[in-house]
């Protein structure tokens, strides 16, 4: 089997019980770390920059006990819907690590990734964490990662397929309540970002299990075409 990180908080505990554990497909290990952190984790307060920087140190863990070998890494805010490891094969065959994409363009999102132990992807993460812990840092390690990526020698890296879905992979906009999300039919993760605060994450979850069990989903070569508007920042991870 393939091992499945993720970290979780108190705040983030309701996540990992509704939607995230029960929904973890049995071809995945998974390997949860409790980090016990006070606050709402809310985007860029205090409490969620004490758990990012955890969670790239969980990475680096990963990556340094998994030399030449693959893993998933998740954040905790995601739920499943098919088996995974018959797509990471293919997803690395031309890269060492592999992206959900986070915005039509397409853009890269870190919560959740493909990832093989190199040297490169290492470095990577370790000079992430070196800035995540500078005082200077404002603490966002997905602007770091996207900058990285470009300059890490001898990194090569790619994008999922839209099977592995956000709340902005086909929007790019901020979800709240009430609002429109659209879904591809061939969803096999969704991670419920692009909002803010629990209670809309967990309104986002319940939200794309109705769609997809009511069938109102986007095809996937509908969803593929949007976002596939200028794939020049990165090439798509083959499907």
């Amino acid at each position: 089997m393939i091992p499945l990180y993720s970290l979780y908080t108190p705040s983030h505990r309701v996540l990992k019980e509704r939607f995230f554990c029960p929904t973890v497909p049995p071809d995945l290990e998974l390997r949860l770390e409790y980090f016990e952190n006070e606050g709402e984790g809310r985007f860029m307060d205090p409490s969620w920059r004490h758990a990012v920087i955890r969670k790239v140190e969980v990475i680096i863990d990963a990556i340094e006990n998994h030399p030449g070998r693959v893993f998933v890494w998740s954040d905790v805010d995601a739920q499943f819907f098919a088996p995974v490891s018959e797509w990471v094969e293919p997803a690395l065959a031309d890269c060492d690590i592999a992206f959900q994409i986070d915005a039509p363009g397409p853009a890269l999102c870190n919560g959740f990734f493909f990832c093989r132990g190199t040297e490169s992807t290492l470095r990577l993460w370790q000079r992430t964490l070196e800035c995540l812990l500078s005082p200077q840092n404002a603490g966002d390690d997905q602007v770091l990662i996207r900058r990285f990526v470009h300059d890490t020698p001898g990194l090569r890296w790619g994008l999922l397929p839209i099977a592995f879905c956000g709340g902005g992979t086909l929007r790019a906009h901020c979800w709240n309540p009430g609002d429109e999300l659209a879904i591809p039919a061939n969803a096999v993760m969704h991670h419920a970002n692009w909002t803010i605060g629990v209670a809309n994450k967990i309104a986002m979850c319940e939200l794309v299990r109705e769609k997809l069990a009511n069938g109102e989903t986007v095809p996937a070569g509908e969803a593929e075409a949007i976002v596939r508007g200028d794939a020049s920042r990165g090439q798509l991870a083959p499907a």
